[in-house]
């Protein structure tokens, strides 16, 4: 192994890749490694490339929805790419987010209401953030919100609901579910696609609760149609999800109950020597265990 993916960043992407892809081999882990960082560069917030006219009937048509986005590259550039089109909607984000790239949202507000447009940022942890919601819905615009979400570290996993991701299983945030569930509205996962060298958004079949749908049951239905979409979107292009980076960040997974016996079995391809407080160790990718030298 080269020295450069003798690092914390790249252990724990290949810890989070093999937990929820372990058909990958290990040793492909580097190459998908280096796309991912490759691909996952800083971009301007005002689009840049082509991208090709939207479905007018997706979005315009059957009043307001929940749009979901995803980290998947270019997720910065797609409120953009709908307010191009003429989609109006509000944000819902975390707070932390929205201090963090303050300058580039208050740039998107600025110009939306100069196009005459209303539009705000909604913030999660705000008391009255269900009241905020309604009201976008009722006066007729979208509400995008991130489906996976890189904060809740404080959140415990009960807060949470389980559901199939890929090979395994992810505890995941209930917020848009219910949103939804109260708002009745559909939510509409979104992601974007390179075809004949153009940008294309693409979309996932609308999540609609059913006349007599018990509300927990319609939440896990709701997050597990969300993740079903992007299971299908990094299934062949792992690379194109940033979260690689920082799951264990989210409270996110189970973490099998480490052995010697099992974390010898393989230590050969799982170990990565790394440092921990100054003192040299092995990180096992396969167990997420760490052991001094």
């Amino acid at each position: 192994m080269l020295k450069k993916y003798n690092t914390w960043d790249f252990a724990l992407f290949s810890a989070h890749l093999h937990y929820y892809m372990p058909s990958i081999a290990w040793h492909d882990h580097y190459q998908l490694y280096d796309q991912w960082k490759s691909y996952h560069i800083a971009r301007p917030f005002r689009p840049v490339a082509q991208w090709s006219a939207l479905d007018p009937n997706v979005l315009k048509d059957g009043g307001p929805k929940i749009i979901c986005l995803y980290h998947l590259g270019f997720h910065a550039q797609l409120p953009w790419v709908l307010a191009d089109q003429g989609i109006q909607f509000d944000i819902l984000m975390d707070k932390k987010v929205y201090l963090a790239q303050n300058g580039e949202m208050q740039e998107m507000q600025t110009e939306m209401r100069l196009r005459g447009l209303k539009f705000r940022y909604l913030i999660s942890d705000d008391p009255s953030v269900l009241l905020k919601a309604r009201s976008t819905i009722q006066e007729g615009r979208h509400l995008l919100i991130f489906a996976d979400g890189n904060s809740g570290v404080s959140e415990s996993r009960h807060k949470k609901v389980a559901i199939d991701f890929l090979a395994n299983r992810i505890y995941v945030r209930t917020g848009i579910g219910l949103l939804a569930y109260l708002l009745k509205v559909p939510v509409v996962p979104l992601s974007h696609r390179i075809m004949d060298e153009r940008y294309r958004l693409s979309y996932g079949a609308p999540i609609v609760r059913d006349k007599n749908e018990q509300r927990e049951f319609f939440i896990s239905r709701c997050m597990q149609g969300l993740y079903n979409f992007l299971a299908i979107e990094i299934d062949d292009q792992p690379w194109k999800w940033e979260c690689w980076g920082y799951l264990h960040e989210m409270n996110c997974y189970d973490i099998v109950a480490y052995t010697a016996e099992l974390a010898h079995k393989d230590k050969e391809q799982t170990c990565i020597k790394l440092k921990l407080n100054g003192r040299k160790g092995c990180f096992n990718r396969k167990y997420f265990c760490y052991k001094f030298l």
